[in-house]
């Protein structure tokens, strides 16, 4: 016990017995050694015993709670800085930072409307609202045969006149790499960025390659134009020198391929030095066309392909009616029609190039000669194509460009009939001749190389003291073809019996021989008779 009556007290709050009270003991404040049962250190004067340590602590925490914290002294100057920026700065700086936001999202909505997608789809969009005029100020080719408004207005009324209005559109990106055969034959478009839209109107759904080329202005408000087609269209037309027209207008003449010209010419091996430059110059010439051929083709194989992607694709979709997928599949089987007629028409090239099918005829030179016209920036999409020439039937089909189209024209009635009429008076003035063996009268149904062989025909017989009776038993058209405004064949099948006389006494008689022979006729002016030139069993 200590003087006031209780006792001291050990670290655990218990009462210290008197020999623990007579210890020497440590300071706990400050490690100093004090004496045995002192109630507060000597040195620092911290309470020594438990209860007094925790009520000075709790006087001390009491009194320091009010005081404020202690602030680090880069926060003091980082308080000291904001404080002296002034009002208007804290206003403003926020103001101009929504202000620059808002900006760049006006430009970047501005740009979302001035896409090359978005300027097809314009142009569509006009189309299907039928404001043509305002659809004709986007394109780009506002020149030649094909470019003038006159002709895109009417282009765009014969289509919904024949077609019906355009209801609907969709626009994708092309894809620029061809699946079957890469890049090699599918080039990318000489200016700006190719689209394929598809247009479906009332009364048929196709596809069509259209590009947007720059015109002017910057970022965000690029202003495009619509491109309408890329490469030519061949109109393969039959006869040589027939009119061609596109969409009720004419579009030119057909002409001779100066290229398959050239390149059969290549049968012809020169003489001498500088033929023989001029012959590798016209080999390199036809193998470049060749290359390009061969690209077109693939080319038009990967066309192919894709169509039927689309069409398959269309199918799979149930938003689409019978009458589109039909014209879906029309279209395909109308471009394998084409493809393999291509196919077989460089073929045919290639066998004259070597000099097959030459007889040294009128027909073979006309014959293979493949006429026809380069439709250039003919736009992509449904065209009518019409083939005429004075006395033949004209023919109309109707296609997509870019595309190969082969148009043959019939002969009409009429020139049918003075083909036929001047046939049989060359059989009658013939066969008179060879009997009275007087020729006068073959110079008005014959000429060039069948007059000469007639005329020496006659005179042979005369020479022999013969003449000769012929009888035509029978006697069928089969064809009848004009290679040029004045320059026709008809292909027959005829049965003649033949008497040789010497005087009147027979010593040859021959019955009942058939023989199929085309006759090549021509005449020097439109309205002039028609000859026969040449005859070829």
């Amino acid at each position: 016990m200590d003087d006031s009556g209780e006792g001291t007290m050990d670290r655990e709050g218990q009462p210290m017995s008197p020999e623990e009270t007579e210890r020497p003991r440590t300071c706990p404040g400050c490690g100093a050694e004090v004496e045995p049962g002192a109630k507060f250190c000597t040195s620092c004067a911290a309470p020594l015993d438990r209860k007094a340590r925790r009520a000075a602590y709790r006087a001390e925490k009491k009194k320091t709670r009010g005081e404020p914290k202690k602030v680090e002294p880069w926060a003091v100057k980082a308080g000291d800085a904001v404080a002296k920026v002034p009002r208007w700065v804290k206003i403003w700086v926020p103001l101009t930072l929504l202000l620059v936001i808002a900006l760049l999202i006006t430009l970047f909505v501005i740009a979302a409307g001035h896409t090359p997608q978005a300027a097809i789809e314009r142009y569509l969009g006009r189309l299907q609202h039928g404001q043509y005029s305002y659809a004709y100020e986007m394109v780009s080719q506002q020149s030649g045969r094909f470019g003038t408004e006159e002709f895109f207005v009417g282009w765009q009324e014969l289509q919904s006149e024949s077609l019906g209005r355009l209801e609907d559109f969709s626009v994708r990106k092309r894809d620029l790499e061809n699946r079957l055969f890469g890049r090699y034959t599918q080039p990318d478009p000489e200016e700006g960025s190719a689209y394929v839209a598809t247009l479906q109107y009332k009364e048929k759904t196709y596809d069509v390659n259209i590009f947007a080329v720059e015109d002017g202005g910057t970022w965000p408000a690029t202003s495009w134009k619509v491109k309408l087609s890329e490469g030519p269209t061949r109109a393969i037309v039959a006869p040589l020198g027939a009119r061609i027209y596109v969409d009720g207008m004419l579009a030119g003449v057909a002409e001779e391929d100066e290229d398959l010209k050239e390149a059969l010419s290549l049968k012809d091996f020169p003489d001498d030095f500088d033929e023989a430059v001029e012959y590798v110059r016209k080999l390199l010439r036809t193998f470049e066309n060749s290359v390009l051929d061969l690209k077109t083709f693939l080319r038009d194989l990967d066309m192919v392909a894709e169509d039927v992607k689309n069409t398959l694709e269309r199918l799979q979709t149930g938003n689409v009616s019978w009458q589109q997928i039909v014209d879906s599949w029309d279209q395909v089987v109308s471009q394998s029609k084409s493809f393999a007629g291509d196919i077989a028409r460089a073929a045919v090239h290639l066998y004259w190039i070597f000099g097959g099918g030459d007889d040294g005829s009128v027909r073979a030179r006309y014959t293979r000669v493949e006429s026809g016209l380069d439709l250039r920036n003919l736009p992509e999409g449904w065209h009518e194509i019409e083939a005429k020439m004075p006395g033949m039937d004209s023919e109309t089909k109707e296609f997509y460009a870019p595309e190969t189209v082969s148009v043959s024209l019939d002969t009409g009635p009429a020139m049918e009939n003075d083909l036929k009429t001047s046939l049989q008076n060359y059989f009658a003035v013939r066969s008179d001749a060879f009997f009275n063996l007087n020729p006068v009268g073959l110079a008005a149904v014959a000429g060039g190389k069948q007059l000469e062989q007639d005329l020496a025909q006659v005179a042979d017989l005369a020479t022999r003291g013969l003449h000769q009776a012929s009888d035509l038993r029978s006697l069928k058209y089969l064809d009848s073809k004009v290679l040029a405004p004045r320059v026709a064949t008809i292909e027959t099948e005829e049965t003649w019996n033949y008497t040789i006389y010497q005087g009147q006494t027979p010593v040859n008689i021959v019955t009942n021989q058939k023989n199929t022979v085309t006759y090549t006729l021509q005449r020097d002016k439109t309205d002039s008779p028609w000859k026969v030139t040449e005859s070829k069993d």
